[in-house]
């Protein structure tokens, strides 16, 4: 913490620094610390696949389910090869009843897995 924190005041302009703040005080459940960097990377760079799967995440875990979805709508359709997200959709549509378009985004992760095992992409 205390690098990642050194990092983004020396470089306060900086999304990755933000980033990587947002990722670790998640990671070690220090939300006071993780919904604030990683609205500020988003902030700062919203077209980033990996600022925008953070926020996401901190929009789901503070209660804010319908930004929280929208965010993952728009990142999945963006980046549609990028899988965590398309899993996490797949979860949020499930447990919203939308089970047509949760099971198809669910199983497109599988899809997509079995083919880099078999091409070794």
């Amino acid at each position: 913490m205390a690098l990642a924190e050194g990092l983004v005041r020396s470089s306060p302009k900086d999304a990755n620094a933000w980033l990587t703040l947002g990722e670790i005080a998640w990671i070690c459940q220090m939300w006071e610390r993780a919904f604030p960097a990683a609205t500020r990377a988003f902030e700062l760079d919203s077209a980033t696949k990996e600022n925008m799967f953070l926020y996401a995440l901190m929009l789901g875990d503070f209660g804010r389910l319908k930004e929280h979805r929208e965010l993952l709508e728009r990142l999945v359709a963006q980046h549609p090869k990028y899988l965590h997200p398309r899993l996490d959709l797949a979860k949020v549509e499930l447990l919203d009843g939308d089970y047509t378009q949760g099971w198809k985004n669910f199983e497109a992760r599988f899809w997509s897995l079995t083919k880099i095992y078999k091409t070794g992409i």
